[in-house]
């Protein structure tokens, strides 16, 4: 069975100043805080809560940090997606090149669904990031701007794909996740 021979996991990286925007946005957040009822605090926590209790039933890889662990370790499929991972004005998505595939030791990278955020690459960026999408085997994205950028940078058509949360049911994730 061609499913039992595939070894798949997530790559756990998240930039420290990601978690440290992530924890300051959910329990600091000023101008939402104040206005936020019990009732909402609440079901936010609940929430994070259930996705934790989601998290532990996916393989991950041993917690990644930006230095040269990543050379060490080599795959032969990276995919990258989804979300804002390739928004450079997103500040939960730091502008590294990481996330375009820099310093992955990897024979071969596509995305699926990730976005750009942005309509327009700002000049200063633009080689950086057009010599790391020009190493994917196949590039799709979550909006027609995303499609223009990528032919804008390099020349290729990036198709347009649906946010992968999209993808199955209610009664589809009710099975993956129950009871969280």
């Amino acid at each position: 069975n061609f499913s039992q021979q595939i070894e798949v996991e997530i790559v756990n990286y998240k930039a420290k100043k990601q978690s440290k925007l992530e924890r300051n946005y959910f329990f600091y957040f000023k101008p939402y805080f104040k206005i936020w009822s019990l009732r909402v605090r609440l079901a936010n926590i609940i929430k994070l809560i259930r996705f934790l209790r989601a998290r532990k039933r996916i393989k991950y890889s041993p917690k990644l940090e930006i230095t040269d662990t990543f050379k060490t370790i080599s795959y032969d499929l990276i995919i990258f997606g989804s979300d804002e991972i390739w928004n450079i004005k997103n500040p939960l998505f730091p502008n590294e090149l990481l996330f375009f595939g820099a310093n992955l030791n990897a024979k071969h990278r596509i995305s699926y669904a990730p976005s750009f955020g942005v309509s327009k690459i700002p000049n200063n960026k633009i080689n950086k990031i057009a010599k790391k999408l020009d190493r994917f085997k196949s590039i799709s994205v979550r909006e027609s701007n995303g499609a223009d950028i990528v032919k804008a940078l390099i020349e290729k058509n990036a198709e347009v794909v649906l946010d992968p949360t999209f993808l199955m049911s209610q009664s589809e994730w009710d099975e993956i996740v129950p009871n969280i």
